[in-house]
């Protein structure tokens, strides 16, 4: 026989004094659950036991919600027009993440090759978040490197080091005027 019912979880920690979120109400119990010193579950049969007004969450959590949070519309467009002159005033643009080990490969691959390029860091940038969003419109690509050539969009990676390899990429930053040497 199976029962439905919410749960609640309790610790030492004030953190996990919560009430349960709307979205995870219930819950179906088919075995018993082993409890320990340090934690209990508490069966709450109704959720109509919730506390009238929750906490407000503690300061260190809006802090990491500003990470996970996207961007506004207003944002995002205002990257838009930012990431396109970008685009459009540079022959050879690479959006770009500096702990990323493919962004790294791009970025070497074209100093080896002597090209004048922009790298823009995208996690050291305020609105970084928005003008990946922005790329994701532009060129229907959102990781990163997004790289871009004579403001035609090459893709990432592994894109431009299959150009290296079949030849083809060297003719495409001579076209762009890209090579310094």
């Amino acid at each position: 026989m199976h029962h439905t019912t919410a749960l609640a979880f309790r610790s030492a920690s004030p953190l996990l004094r919560r009430p349960i979120p709307s979205a995870v109400k219930s819950f179906a119990i088919t075995s018993s659950i082993p409890t320990s010193a340090t934690s209990r579950i508490v069966l709450n049969q109704s959720a109509s036991r919730r506390p009238a007004s929750s906490p407000s969450p503690p300061p260190m959590f809006n802090f990491f919600r500003s990470f996970f949070s996207s961007p506004s519309s207003q944002d995002v467009a205002m990257a838009s027009q930012k990431a396109q002159k970008l685009i459009d005033e540079n022959p050879v643009m690479v959006f770009s993440k500096s702990w990323c080990p493919y962004c790294k490969a791009t970025k070497s691959l074209l100093s080896s090759l002597d090209v004048d390029f922009k790298t823009v860091e995208l996690d050291q940038e305020s609105d970084g978040a928005a003008i990946q969003d922005a790329l994701e419109g532009i060129s229907g690509q959102r990781s990163v490197p997004n790289i871009y050539i004579s403001k035609k969009h090459i893709g990432g990676n592994s894109d431009i080091q299959s150009l290296n390899n079949s030849g083809k990429l060297k003719s495409l930053l001579a076209e762009a005027g890209a090579i310094t040497a």
